[in-house]
């Protein structure tokens, strides 16, 4: 009788486990936005105003660490003090591989007497659409 009530007792749970695993993954957040136009303005956006949550809504990163990853990325244009930061879809805007994102930062070997130099900076992150929703991917577009 004992051992019944202890095998009972593991199944429920089991099955108590399994449903709040199941509720927390149907509950999280999709990631992307409806179009790239979309995602072009958001990704400018959030870059530009240090928005760490807008970035964290449209990054393709695991979901544990999305938001970290967002304050992190956002801290580092903040430390080169980048500003008037744009976003380009390519090649094809209506249906883009990757967003080249460019702009401008502080120097980090001012010109002499120039103690406010600016640089220009660009890189590139791959664009992806997963179920229906538009993203950046921080891996290379391949």
């Amino acid at each position: 009788m004992l051992r019944h009530r202890f095998v009972l007792a593991v199944v429920a749970i089991v099955v108590v486990w399994l449903a709040v695993v199941t509720v927390q993954i149907a509950r999280q957040p999709e990631i992307g936005v409806d179009s790239p136009q979309q995602l072009q303005r958001q990704l400018a956006t959030a870059l530009n105003a240090r928005d760490a949550g807008a970035l964290a809504e449209v990054v393709g990163y695991p979901v544990a660490e999305v938001d970290d990853f967002a304050k992190a990325y956002l801290a580092r244009l903040d430390e080169v003090n980048a500003s008037a930061i744009t976003v380009t879809l390519l090649p094809d805007p209506r249906d883009p591989k990757a967003a080249e994102i460019r702009g401008e930062r502080a120097s980090t070997r001012p010109a002499a007497g120039n103690q406010g130099s600016r640089v220009t900076f660009s890189y590139r992150v791959a664009v992806g659409q997963v179920d229906g929703s538009w993203r950046v991917e921080f891996i290379p577009p391949l």
